[in-house]
């Protein structure tokens, strides 16, 4: 299934059927991901549903409905087992870890691969738990791996919009406003 302009998604783990979510629901930078069930209604599902938008040479920034923040990786870090939170959109000059690669499994399931460090997008431990918290790890091949492997579910879609006006020196974008 490929990445649709216009839609948002649900991001499912396919080892533990629990969605990528922000924890405590929170609004704030830095707040950890984990991977919960899926809320019925309100903030609390926002917090679950996803904007997927392209950005050059196939990657991705991934960014929370509810908030407008991004999938980042704790102090742009490229260590094994470092946590991913949603954070401000950073300029290309700090090295952000917020670029994500989606490598099609089939079926609509992805492996999503932070393009700074190339580790993948994990639930910690594996573990099928709800609440457990999500980090980028190396690939897994064994059968683990499906802790590493993501569905993503189209939660709704919206009207593509196309030719906006560029606003003076807003660096790369104005995410927010777009949510």
């Amino acid at each position: 299934m490929p990445i649709r302009p216009g839609s948002s998604y649900r991001i499912k783990n396919k080892r533990s059927n629990l969605y990528l979510n922000v924890v405590g629901y929170s609004l704030n930078e830095s707040a950890q991901l984990e991977q919960r069930e899926l809320q019925p209604y309100g903030q609390d599902r926002m917090s679950q549903v996803w904007h997927v938008f392209p950005l050059d040479f196939g990657s991705y920034l991934l960014v929370n409905k509810a908030s407008g923040l991004v999938v980042n990786i704790a102090w742009n870090s490229t260590d094994p087992s470092a946590r991913a939170e949603q954070y401000r959109l950073q300029r290309p000059g700090e090295e952000p870890a917020q670029q994500w690669l989606l490598r099609d499994s089939g079926g609509g399931v992805y492996e999503i691969i932070n393009n700074k460090s190339q580790q993948l997008l994990s639930v910690v431990w594996y573990s099928e738990e709800p609440s457990a918290f999500i980090e980028q790890y190396p690939h897994t091949s064994d059968e683990r791996s499906d802790a590493q492997r993501w569905l993503l579910e189209v939660e709704d879609e919206y009207k593509v919009v196309a030719d906006l006006t560029s606003l003076p020196d807003t660096g790369i974008g104005d995410i927010q406003r777009m949510t």
